[in-house]
Order: C-alpha cells, then sequence, then structure tokens
C-alpha cells in the first residue's frame, strides 16, 4: 500500500466518523514515533466521541511517556469536571 492509498483510506474513515480507524491509518501515514503524542492525540479523539474514560486513561498514559505536558493536564481536568469527578 503507498502513502497516497494510506491517505485516502484515512480520509474515508475520518468522513465517515470513524475516528478510531482513521486514527489508525493516519499514524501508519505518519510513521509517528512518539507514543506520548500518540496517547494524547488518541485522547483527544475519545474525548470528540464523548468516551471520557477512555481519553483519561489515554491522556494518564501520555503523562507517564511526557515530563509532564501541562496541556495534557488541563485536558484531564476539564473531563473530570465535565463528568462531576472533581469540583
Amino acid at each position: 500500500m503507498n502513502n497516497n492509498q494510506v491517505r485516502t483510506e484515512g480520509e474515508d474513515h475520518i468522513d465517515n466518523s470513524g475516528y478510531d480507524e482513521g486514527f489508525v491509518v493516519t499514524h501508519k501515514m505518519m510513521g509517528e514515533r512518539n507514543l506520548s503524542d500518540i496517547y494524547l492525540k488518541r485522547g483527544d479523539t475519545y474525548y470528540k466521541l464523548n468516551k471520557y474514560e477512555l481519553a483519561l486513561s489515554h491522556y494518564d498514559q501520555s503523562l507517564k511517556l511526557s515530563d509532564g505536558n501541562i496541556p495534557i493536564y488541563k485536558k484531564r481536568a476539564y473531563i473530570l469536571h465535565k463528568t462531576k469527578k472533581i469540583g
């Protein structure tokens, strides 16, 4: 499969709201190597799908692999506040 085929396949999934499948195909295309960023982007994807527990678990994993990325803490706090797990 060449890059154009992968790009097209990823766009097809995204256009059809297949965030998970689109995410996987897009990262194959981009060759993402920073695992913290991968988990962060997956967390963002799950957040957009209103799958807050999955988003939190991926943000937590991203934090473990990063050096205290402040935007991740903010995203986690927002979800926890939105789901009433913090005041």
